[in-house]
């Protein structure tokens, strides 16, 4: 990772989004690769039952080639979407690769299939940053929360996990335990706090993704309060959604889709096995959603999503000429 040619891509990123350009100067971000498709729970805040596109693991090759181009700018890469990332027969080699690369990167698990062998894989491949789903502190929520999963069996393998990365030294990964923020787990947020804050590095109370709004039912289990982005749930306000400029999200099969909300990938805007992600990124598909965007044409996975980010056009965000031109030649000597 090129520190520079990070920092100038991310400015060009929110210039052109702010100026309202359609013809980018700046490379697509990958917010996450879709290691694998496949997972072995079914969630009920989760979209991941009613997908129907298929279930697979991403080649190592496929793997490579998207690593290998944007090694040079991209940030923090999250090798999880859709599926259970330890599910992939090679996770900790696709790891390997992205540290080789010199880019951070991190997963999100459901802890199901964490052993000790797949810890012992975690702790030599170098992650960076490991989120432990456990959604509950009680046997009935989380197994309420997380159909498929045992309350005793989870708890005991983050417990493990934790402890031997305690007992081996392991200064990696930063290990953050999760509860997402909805109303059957709001009650609940204090004792989790409590009961994983000694142990982890870090516990995270995640927001909650209606997923567009997409799968009748799951907007129903939290209120606005415990969204993303709730003023977006009443607001009759919308702005062009500022990932359409930045970030991409690739699938296991190697679909380019602007962001993860689109679940089942319905907004495919090109695949990584016949074209580069930068000629997808300029591409007319690509261009064009941007102007539906601009003209308040919110089509697909975009007609009923309340969790775009992005605000009011401002000619001059986020540095103003001077200093964007001062950052555009330091940026052409590294």
């Amino acid at each position: 990772m090129n520190h520079l040619r990070y920092l100038w891509n991310y400015f060009q990123s929110e210039q052109s989004y702010y100026q309202r350009r359609i013809d980018l100067p700046n490379k697509p971000f990958v917010f996450s690769i879709e290691t694998t498709s496949y997972c072995n729970l079914a969630c009920v805040m989760c979209p991941y039952p009613d997908m129907t596109r298929p279930h697979q693991m991403m080649e190592p090759e496929l793997f490579h080639k998207v690593v290998d181009e944007v090694k040079d700018y991209n940030g923090m890469l999250w090798l999880h979407n859709l599926g259970e990332p330890l599910a992939h027969p090679r996770f900790d080699d696709l790891v390997r690769y992205v540290k080789k690369a010199g880019l951070p990167c991190g997963m999100s698990t459901n802890a199901t299939l964490l052993n000790d062998k797949r810890a012992d894989r975690i702790f030599a491949s170098g992650l960076d940053k490991i989120i432990l789903c456990m959604d509950g502190i009680t046997k009935e929520t989380y197994e309420k929360m997380r159909v498929g999963a045992k309350f005793e069996k989870v708890t005991s393998n983050i417990e493990r996990f934790l402890e031997r990365k305690k007992q081996g030294g392991h200064r990696t990964p930063q290990t953050i335990v999760q509860l997402i923020y909805m109303r059957e787990t709001e009650a609940q947020v204090p004792d989790f706090r409590r009961r994983w804050t000694h142990l982890a590095d870090k516990v995270h109370i995640k927001l909650f993704s209606t997923w567009g709004e997409q799968v009748e039912g799951i907007s129903d289990l939290a209120d606005a309060e415990h969204r993303y982005e709730p003023e977006h749930t009443t607001s009759p306000i919308r702005h062009p959604c500022a990932y359409l400029w930045r970030n991409v999200v690739v699938t296991a099969n190697g679909e380019v889709i602007p962001c993860c909300v689109d679940y089942d990938a319905r907004m495919v805007m090109g695949n990584v096995r016949d074209n580069t992600l930068e000629e997808i990124w300029h591409s007319e598909k690509f261009r064009r959603v941007r102007q539906d965007h601009l003209n308040a044409r919110f089509l697909d996975t975009c007609a009923t999503c309340k969790e775009w980010v992005g605000g009011p056009a401002n000619r001059t965000y986020p540095l103003g000429k001077p200093a964007v031109a001062r950052l555009a030649r330091l940026s052409r000597r590294v």
